[in-house]
């Protein structure tokens, strides 16, 4: 009898992945950033602005749009609150335990 052979999911590989030390960490840290870089440029784009003109209007320049959309430069909460602010978006914080 010939097996089958299962795709391995991104989700079967990340569960494999989390095992690892100091694996679980680092993509806690970066998925995080991913996901608020990911509704940034999915919400300035809704709006149909692009990276200039929310920098114009956040008062800063196109590169750090395009280095928070990235997730190459740290987000600070401030800059967070003026980008949703111009985007018609409110932030949500929720603190969960582990």
């Amino acid at each position: 009898m010939r097996m089958i052979n299962k795709k391995r999911t991104f989700r079967d590989r990340l569960h494999e992945e989390m095992r690892k030390p100091g694996f679980k960490k680092g993509f806690e840290r970066y998925y995080l950033e991913a996901v608020i870089a990911e509704k940034i440029v999915e919400q300035r784009e809704h709006q149909h602005m692009t990276q200039v003109q929310l920098a114009k209007a956040i008062g800063t320049g196109q590169g750090a749009i395009s280095r928070i959309e990235s997730g190459e430069q740290n987000l600070t909460f401030g800059m967070l609150k003026k980008i949703a602010g111009v985007l018609k978006c409110r932030v949500i914080i929720d603190l969960r335990p582990v």
